[in-house]
């Protein structure tokens, strides 16, 4: 019922107002090509999990001549085989002898810079964090590093020597006859609760 008119954009141009007769093959007369690029990217010492960093002008170009945007780079971390982070300490647990946790000793770990002597005091036990001081990770904020936390984990062998069997039943034998106090108490509820059953 009357005239009415429609406006569309012109199916050849695209509105760009001109006609490319013989368009390029590889950009089909978008003047853009997909192209990828390796770049080197400088990563800052103590960079946390999960930060962008935005590298400018190196993203994709526009069409028609645009700004290219910007790239940005999220961090991920590939697992490691010894070390975790929290915040800007290290985690790293560390097996040790019985021996070692009765008697004390002087060990050599691995560090994020190298290998460090650990000193593990006489007592020891099993699941105690050891703090080495500045040898975590520096911190983006301040000039500070993080220290590594190192957790005792006592080692029971599976396996013993004939001589090796031999002190330790010589041990257990010390240990009935001189039950220190934390040890007689324990024993003392262990017969009551017995007892009652």
């Amino acid at each position: 019922q009357g005239f009415f008119s429609v406006r569309t954009p012109c199916p050849a141009c695209q509105t760009r107002g001109e006609i490319i007769k013989d368009p390029c093959k590889k950009c089909s007369a978008t003047g853009l090509m997909h192209k990828v690029d390796e770049l080197e990217i400088e990563i800052p010492p103590g960079i946390e999990e999960g930060i962008t960093l935005r590298l400018s002008g190196r993203g994709n170009e526009g069409p028609r001549g645009a700004a290219a945007g910007d790239l940005q780079v999220v961090i991920r971390y590939e697992p490691h085989t010894f070390f975790t982070r929290a915040e800007d300490d290290v985690r790293f647990e560390l097996p040790i002898a019985y021996s070692q946790a009765v008697l004390g000793a002087e060990i050599e770990v691995p560090t994020l810079e190298g290998k460090a002597i650990l000193t593990i005091p006489h007592g020891t036990q099993s699941g105690k964090v050891l703090r080495m001081k500045g040898m975590g990770f520096p911190s983006l904020h301040s000039r500070r590093r993080g220290d590594q936390l190192v957790k005792a984990i006592i080692e029971v062998p599976r396996k013993l020597g004939v001589r090796e069997e031999e002190l330790l039943l010589e041990l257990a034998q010390i240990e009935e006859k001189a039950v220190g106090t934390r040890r007689r108490g324990f024993l003392d509820r262990l017969k009551e609760y017995l007892g009652r059953r």
